[in-house]
């Protein structure tokens, strides 16, 4: 499956629509025809996240559970600009994200994290790994999405 990133907007699955950040909790669970997992990620989390373990998607609300964030899972594909983030070498990704962010983060074993386009490509291996390794996962998040 192909998904499509829109900066700061959200995400397309083609066949299913476009998954905005700002959608209710109940309409983003009314594009999939499985049951999410509530999972709360952390021992502080107070809204929990839904996790498609079927789709490979999983979504974070804010507090007043309209979603956030999207984190994509290899093996599916997430496209955006015409590059395939979780299908394209690991390397090739963050050179191609060096030529058009100048502010763009790059943390060894984490990833990358793109503040202009609203993107963490997480790939923690990225350094013992061979030049063919690609990123375990995306997440697309909405503007403002870290400074909380």
């Amino acid at each position: 499956m192909e998904i499509i990133i829109h900066p700061y907007q959200g995400i397309e699955i083609p066949g299913k629509g476009r998954i905005s950040f700002g959608m209710t909790r109940k309409r983003v669970r009314s594009f999939f025809n499985d049951q999410p997992e509530e999972v709360l990620v952390s021992e502080s989390s107070k809204i929990p996240r839904d996790d498609y373990y079927e789709s490979l998607l999983n979504f974070s609300y804010d507090g007043t559970e309209l979603m956030e964030a999207v984190m994509i899972v290899n093996p599916y594909d997430s496209i955006f600009q015409n590059l395939h983030l979780l299908q394209t070498p690991y390397r090739q990704v963050e050179d191609w994200f060096s030529q058009v962010d100048s502010n763009l983060e790059i943390e060894e074993y984490v990833g990358l994290t793109s503040y202009k386009f609203g993107i963490h490509i997480f790939a923690p291996d990225a350094p013992d790994e061979s030049e063919e390794y690609v990123a375990e996962s995306v997440l697309a998040f909405k503007q403002g999405y870290y400074e909380t």
